[in-house]
């Protein structure tokens, strides 16, 4: 094991500790790396600060960083099908947007400052093609070389372009079969849907508590596939590969645009009022259930962190598929298991 792995393991065995994050910074310099470096500690020190000038100097330089493409250090696994998760450290963040936010809708707030207490494993990307016929044995894809929308992507290996015309039901299904396969059991990987605060922080990448997008107050066509007016916009029209776009600082790529994101819970419009502390989770029932991120047919203001959709759990379309989140266990921690139902 090299020194950037044993650091990489040193970090998912105890997210919270500075060490080993600050330790990799070092290496990372040390080993002619100084933009990542110095992303990385400006990351770790924003974790640190209040809402304030500072913190906001400091986001801006990330947001600036990762726009001129520095890729983040952050630690990767990748489980049995190939699919690579990134570590996402626990932390606290403003979910929804302020009041001022340009193309705002009604339901993103009031904001509310929560805390997540755990950290968990996100998909680097979506789930593509290729991942969810490995699992399930089939993709509904319409940008496929047999999808309905196959003109759009004629002569293109789709493979690891994001699946799509996916269920609510189905992406559970998925998270389900990929937790059952044998290697992911001996792994004890747990998987399942994000829910939507898990989801917006995840977006925002720690370093977006101010600005609409991962990237700043701006989004163009260098930085996420939407449906977007002015001459410097190129629209795609279609899906394209997963990771075309730069990453946030998390680590995660194509956040913004590209498909919708199915998420864990339902949808409620005014469910912000009732978040506090930690309680991140949205109501036990409900018609619809939420989805992030916007999609490459839709404009700007519905690519924003904060922007809230949500579809019938049956709904499907050429935009609709899924990220998947691992749940993160402490060294030795076991899994638990559903209690067995008392028989009558």
């Amino acid at each position: 094991m090299n020194v950037e792995q044993a650091l990489f393991r040193a970090i998912e065995a105890n997210p919270t500790d500075d060490v080993p994050w600050l330790a990799l910074a070092d290496w990372l310099e040390e080993n002619g790396q100084p933009a990542r470096a110095e992303l990385l500690r400006l990351h770790r020190e924003l974790r640190e600060l209040d809402d304030g000038p500072e913190a906001y100097r400091r986001e801006g330089r990330i947001q600036q960083m990762l726009v001129k493409g520095v890729v983040p250090c952050v630690p990767v696994v990748v489980n049995s099908i190939g699919m690579p998760l990134a570590l996402i450290p626990p932390g606290r963040f403003w979910v929804g947007s302020p009041e001022t936010e340009e193309g705002r809708y009604g339901d993103e707030g009031p904001r509310r400052e929560v805390r997540l207490p755990r950290p968990f494993y996100l998909g680097v990307y979506p789930v593509t093609q290729a991942e969810y016929r490995r699992v399930i044995g089939r993709s509904p894809s319409a940008h496929a070389g047999t999808g309905r929308l196959r003109d759009k992507v004629e002569g293109l290996d789709t493979s690891r372009f994001p699946v799509e015309e996916v269920t609510w039901t189905q992406a559970t299904a998925f998270c389900q079969a990929l937790s059952d396969l044998p290697a992911e059991k001996e792994a004890r990987r747990k998987y399942r849907l994000p829910t939507e605060v898990e989801w917006e922080y995840a977006c925002r990448g720690g370093a977006s508590l101010y600005a609409p997008f991962p990237f700043g107050r701006r989004i163009t066509a260098k930085l996420a596939n939407y449906r977007g007016p002015g001459p410097q916009r190129k629209v795609v029209g279609r899906t394209t590969e997963v990771g075309s776009y730069p990453p946030n600082a998390f680590g995660l790529y194509d956040m913004p645009g590209n498909v919708w994101e199915w998420c864990a819970d339902w949808y409620d419009s005014d469910a912000y009022r009732r978040l506090a502390g930690e309680v991140t989770t949205g109501p036990a029932q409900g018609e619809r259930r939420n989805a992030r991120g916007g999609t490459y047919g839709l404009e700007r203001r519905r690519v924003r962190s904060a922007d809230r959709s949500s579809f019938d759990p049956e709904y499907h379309d050429s935009d609709c598929g899924l990220r998947v989140l691992c749940e993160w266990r402490e060294p030795g921690e076991v899994p638990k298991r559903p209690r067995p139902r008392k028989r009558r």
